[in-house]
């Protein structure tokens, strides 16, 4: 067995962000301004998804009480899972982490990201298919790994590759055609964020897509699809993740202004920082597997027993 630097990314990656989320949740301005964001989330959502969530769950948290309230519980969950991932990696707490965070990913993506606006027309350059449905991917990630590690990075890179063919097939669909729906998608991260030097290139942009609506589709469209190629064709190479890292910080401060952590209200760095940090883990195993992979301490203990099995045999009487 091979060290596959990937995964040690992969777990103190996903523990940090389930930190960071963690320490989102007491910004000044959470609690109700939470569940406000919440509900101008649902625009475009089918209507009885709208009714579950605002009509029922949100009227009900709608009070300073249980809004506090629940801003605590989040904090508390949040920063447990991220703890015991970041320090339970390969133990047993760990797995057990990864399972809990599976569970509240879901809960997460259901009931505070509209599922990533699968339902209304998502964008994986404005958010979509949602931080807390990667979170849990990341955790499936962590939890299905079998089979030699130096197997493992092709399937990684293959898989990555084929989501991004994916975005870019969803943002061909006809409504990122028409005039103003991309620059508007872009503009609505923009709400409650204070103007300053970081959102001026965003604000351009937005101007741009308003003038050449099928000119900035278009580019988008093509760069996904450009990133998934490369990462589906050369998944064990570093530029093919290098490429990722260039694209996911692109539309991490263009697309998704860095998640709006500026703006007192995020919840979560959006999706633009997971896919920074699986490229990131990609770029870190490609370049090990380039000098050929270190063993770990466990691979070294487990041939360390083959050998003296093998040592056993050869002086048994025949």
């Amino acid at each position: 067995m091979k060290r596959l630097r990937v995964h040690t990314v992969l777990w103190w990656g996903l523990g940090a962000l389930w930190i960071w989320d963690a320490v989102l949740s007491l910004q000044r301005d959470m609690g109700l301004g939470q569940l406000y964001m919440v509900t101008m989330g649902g625009a475009g959502e089918p209507g009885w998804y709208v009714r579950l969530i605002n009509d029922q769950l949100i009227a009900y948290l709608y009070n300073h009480q249980l809004a506090s309230a629940l801003d605590a519980t989040v904090f508390i969950i949040q920063m447990a899972l991220g703890l015991a991932i970041a320090f339970g990696r390969d133990r047993r707490l760990g797995r057990w982490a990864l399972w809990a965070s599976l569970g509240w990913a879901l809960l997460v993506w259901f009931f505070a990201e509209w599922m990533g606006g699968l339902l209304a027309g998502m964008s994986f350059f404005t958010g979509g298919p949602g931080a807390a449905i990667l979170y849990a991917a990341v955790g499936v990630i962590l939890l299905a790994r079998r089979g030699p590690d130096d197997q493992f990075l092709p399937r990684f890179g293959r898989v990555l590759g084929a989501a991004w063919l994916v975005g870019a097939a969803l943002q061909a669909f006809p409504g990122w055609w028409r005039s103003l729906t991309v620059a508007d998608a872009v503009r609505g991260n923009l709400v409650l964020t204070p103007v300053s030097v970081r959102t001026a290139p965003i604000k351009a942009f937005v101007t741009l897509a308003s003038r050449h609506p099928i000119t900035a589709n278009l580019s988008l469209m093509l760069a996904m699809m450009a990133v998934g190629l490369l990462l589906v064709r050369g998944p064990e190479r570093p530029a093919s993740y290098g490429a990722l890292v260039v694209w996911a910080g692109a539309l991490w401060w263009l697309g998704e202004n860095l998640g709006g952590v500026f703006g007192g209200l995020s919840t979560d760095p959006n999706t633009g920082a997971v896919w920074i940090m699986l490229a990131v883990a990609g770029v870190a195993a490609a370049r090990a597997g380039q000098r050929g992979f270190a063993p770990t301490a466990s691979s070294s203990r487990t041939d360390a027993r083959r050998a003296r099995r093998q040592g056993r045999e050869r002086r048994l009487p025949v």
